[in-house]
């Protein structure tokens, strides 16, 4: 028996990432030169790697095995000059054509011949063929050039291998999630290092030439190395709603920019098109186009700078909603340039004395162009291009070096943190808890109107904060002052008649409890929060006595909102540490989870990116027997990572469709469900322990029998179910998981409905789509999954549908299917923010509805549905993404049985971290 007493434990269960090498686009390349083991004569053999490319509007050499020479019985794949598509090209012909690829993303390219067919795969999925008898020989291999010199590559390469004699795919695939190695027969393995572009695992000289340098950016996957830690260097950022949320820092000539150089940068997340930041004259969003700004063009959706006093340059790299970019706004000796992700994307010659001295950060040009997403890492850097060509992107969190005059956005608890001593303004739902500047004396005056026979009007002194009044008869007068949500009228004095308070939507309600109409014998302070975006409205309501409102306040009230701690998951700066005695006795082994004591619940999910398992359970099988709506209590299970038909698991309780299920680490639950059997809904709850098998057990039941189409979510202690059928229902009730018992009230959705579905994230739940009754809807609305209340807007979905089969990480929410053509869509949201969904890819199976979904932290799995009419047959199909990339769905296996509305859970859905 062994004991182990430690005061502090720190944990190595972490991997490094594989490296890249990134190539400029002018003169850059490496050549592995001519060796016999390239001659690959008439027999199988893979070639693979990984590519990122910059839309660089030229052909691009993404391999040339021709060197130097003329053309003959090389390979070579090209990327094509007039579209998104690459080519594979051999003997001076093109053999596989128009294969379409994304630009600004990783993709990974295989290319293997197998007795006498030679494939071209992107992301593991097939894009053409053909009978190849080719003897294939040897000369200098070049990567990122070709051997015309004029074709220079814009990206990057990672994990470029070579395999000789055989084809390690021969049909559709999950591409690789770890480094590549040597596996029998490779002849060649490179571009793995993020120190040294020149590394190979076989023994061959590789020759770096122009710029071609080794990099961090890779696309994310694991080496054996093991080291501590493992998260991003990068710890805040704020988030921006887009309806009104932006920040200011106090104008002033550390932002009056001259004609000197200067950096601004930062990292950037949009979910929609919009600004990122500008310079203005002023605090506020004016129009003003005299100072620097970066922005998303609306119309083209591509990346833009405005520069000088009202010129625009719109470059053809267009931005992809919900993916982090590093962006930096550079000008050097009178040339301005934009870089993204550290690769210039447009220049222009810039001489402008900039005097603009208000940087605004979420806004740009006026209030169309709110930013919506988040910003991490803000800084300007006044005097130095700190960026003169193409860099390999920050891996750490930006720090103040010399002429910095502004760093913020770096937060996850404050949005206002500024590394400089500056004062942060925010607008909108933007704040730490804090009141803000005075509005009265700032904004504007009172409007002045009266009513009615012999109303005399208010006057107005003392810079607007007191207002006096008469009236000698029958009428009224009233003052009105325009603001924001948000925005605080903290303190009242009066003398004489009596008045009340109001905005457009009817009276305030005194912050100490007191009604707001108030009498002339009542006297003193009192505060109002403004609830409406309008105005503020004193009225006189005693209509024969002269009185004074006197000492009025009114200030911004900063909400504490916006920190996030969402950020790019860059360089790597995460302690793994267990503090305090730990005493373990055991006569085995033992191993110690990844990360601090504090977020074990969170490693718990994210190493169940490669155990989780997924449950289905129950269903029903539409026209089978014809007319018939049979259920099941079949409750089936898959391991996520893997593939392959999924295995008997159990049997619920009943035999129902309950729709969905919530889960934490160890439990799967399933709510509500239809029966067969009159009455058709039930309020039953029960219970699975997800690692072992076998039947399931009574929990409790629901506050009432909602039957099928409710949206289920879930975090690590909390169950949410919500909507349903008969109805259409709003409510939302919660059950603790861990626990037993009945359902409990939790609040209202914003629109009753069934056929709805649920996404969730640790700590946020969206509930999408439905039928509300007789109309479909393509709502979304959302609650904090650990407190009490009623559903917010979220944002709108691609279509107004109903039967959606979702599956989430913790940071995006996917919905695939419906029940309205196009059918076979996918869509997804980023859970932390709000906003409309954006198309993700297909699935292949099409006209199917009420499909279930499962997920781990990496993939998305759906399942079953039923056909098309008029039998609505139940399907078997399981088919999988990979949640944090974007495409179609590729084939997993089959269910033990055909069926829709079966409820699915796992133990490493988005709600667990």
């Amino acid at each position: 028996m062994a004991n182990l007493r430690v005061d502090k434990i720190t944990s190595t269960e972490t991997f490094d990432k594989t490296g890249s090498v990134q190539f400029d686009g002018v003169n850059d390349g490496l050549t592995i030169s001519d060796n016999a083991d390239f001659d690959l004569g008439t027999g199988d053999f893979t070639i693979e790697g990984w590519y990122y490319l910059a839309n660089a509007g030229a052909y691009q050499s993404l391999m040339d095995w021709r060197g130097s020479g003329a053309d003959g019985n090389y390979p070579a794949l090209f990327r094509n000059n007039t579209g998104n598509y690459i080519y594979y090209y051999v003997d001076s012909a093109v053999r596989i054509t128009n294969v379409e690829i994304s630009y600004d993303t990783w993709f990974h390219v295989s290319i293997c011949r197998f007795s006498g067919i030679t494939k071209l795969f992107i992301d593991g999925k097939e894009k053409g063929s053909f009978a190849d008898t080719i003897s294939y020989v040897s000369r200098d291999i070049l990567l990122g050039v070709s051997q015309s010199s004029s074709n220079d590559l814009k990206g990057h390469i990672s994990n470029y291998r070579v395999v000789k004699g055989r084809a390690l795919y021969t049909s559709n695939f999950k591409t690789p999630m770890r480094e590549l190695e040597v596996v029998p027969d490779t002849v060649l393995l490179a571009c793995q290092s993020k120190t040294d572009a020149t590394l190979e695992k076989t023994g061959k000289t590789i020759t770096a030439n122009g710029n071609a340098v080794a990099c961090e950016l890779t696309p994310g996957i694991l080496t054996p190395v093991v080291k501590s830690g493992g998260g991003s260097a990068i710890t805040g950022s704020v988030e921006f709603d887009g309806t009104g949320d932006y920040l200011t820092p106090p104008g002033g000539t550390d932002f009056t920019l001259g004609t000197e150089n200067f950096t601004i940068e930062c990292w950037v997340y949009p979910t929609r098109y919009g600004g990122i930041f500008q310079f203005f004259d002023s605090s506020i969003l004016d129009d003003s186009t005299s100072g620097p700004s970066i922005g998303i063009d609306v119309n083209d959706n591509s990346w833009a700078i405005r520069y000088g006093a009202s010129s625009t340059l719109d470059t053809t790299t267009i931005a992809k909603l919900g993916e982090w970019y590093h962006v930096a706004y550079v000008r050097n000796s009178s040339v301005t340039k934009l870089y993204l992700n550290g690769q210039e994307i447009g220049s222009v010659s810039d001489s402008t004395d900039y005097s603009a001295n208000y940087p605004v950060i979420g806004g740009w040009y006026n209030s169309s162009y709110y930013h919506q997403g988040f910003i991490s890492n803000f800084r300007v850097v006044k005097g130095t291009a700190l960026y003169t060509a193409d860099f390999i992107p920050p891996t750490r969190e930006l720090k103040r070096v010399p002429g910095t005059v502004l760093l913020c956005c770096q937060d996850s608890d404050n949005p206002l943190t500024e590394a400089t001593g500056k004062t942060i303004t925010p607008y909108g739902s933007l704040g730490d808890g804090s009141l803000g500047q005075e509005l009265v004396t700032r904004d504007g005056v009172w409007t002045l109107t009266k009513g009615g026979s012999g109303a005399t009007d208010w006057t107005v002194s003392n810079s607007g904060s007191s207002l006096a009044g008469t009236t000698v008869a029958s009428g009224f007068i009233r003052a009105t002052y325009t603001l924001d949500k948000g925005d605080y009228l903290v303190s009242l004095r009066w003398t004489g008649g009596a008045f009340a308070v109001q905005d457009s939507t009817g009276y305030v309600s005194a912050t100490d409890g007191t009604d707001s109409d108030f009498s002339a014998s009542e006297d003193g302070a009192y505060s109002f929060y403004m609830s409406d975006t309008t105005s503020v409205i004193i009225t006189g309501t005693s209509w024969s006595t002269s009185y004074t409102v006197d000492d009025i306040s009114i200030k911004r009230i900063y909400r504490n909102n916006g920190g996030s701690n969402f950020t790019p998951q860059v360089g790597d700066d995460r302690q793994v540490t267990f503090e305090g005695v730990t005493k373990i006795d055991t006569d085995a082994y033992f191993y110690l989870p990844t990360g601090n004591t504090e977020s074990r619940t969170l490693n718990v999910a994210t190493q169940a990116s490669s155990s989780a398992r997924g449950l289905f359970a129950g269903g029903y099988n539409y026209g089978n027997p014809a007319g018939s709506r049979p259920t099941s209590n079949v409750i089936d299970y898959i391991t996520i990572s893997s593939t392959g038909d999924a295995l008997d698991f159990g049997d619920l309780t009943e035999s129902r469709g309950p729709g969905g299920g919530v889960a934490s680490p160890t439990r799967g639950v399933w709510m509500h469900g239809d029966k067969t059997d009159s009455p058709h809904r039930t309020d039953t709850i029960d219970y699975v322990t997800i690692s072992s098998k076998g039947n399931a057990q009574d929990f409790g039941n629901t506050t009432g029998s909602h039957g099928h189409g409710n949206g289920n979510v879930s975090d690590s202690t909390r169950g949410i179910c919500a909507g349903g059928n008969p109805g259409p229902q709003n409510n939302i009730e919660y059950i603790t998981i861990a626990t037993t018992g009945n359902g409990q009230d939790f609040g209202d959705l914003t629109v009753a409905r069934y056929g709805m579905t649920a996404v969730s994230s640790p700590t946020r739940g969206v509930f999408s789509a439905g039928d509300k009754g007789p109309a479909l809807t393509n709502t979304m609305d959302y609650i904090t999954i650990q407190s009490m209340g009623n559903a917010l807007d979220f944002g709108d979905g691609i279509r107004e549908t109903s039967g959606i089969g979702a599956a989430s990480n913790s940071i995006r929410g996917l919905f695939a299917n419906g029940f309205i053509s196009p059918y076979q869509k996918i869509d997804y949201i980023t859970i932390a923010s709000t906003g409309n969904a954006i198309e993700f890819g297909d699935m292949g199976t099409d006209n199917s509805r009420f499909k279930t979904g499962t997920s781990s932290p990496t993939r998305a799995v759906f399942a079953g549905g039923y056909g098309p009419s008029p039998a609505y047959p139940g399907r078997n199909d399981i088919e999988y993404v990979t949640i944090m990339s974007l495409g179609n769905a590729v084939d997993f296996g089959n269910l033990t049985s055909g069926r829709g509305m079966a409820g699915g859970c796992s133990n490493g859905h988005g709600g667990l971290g």
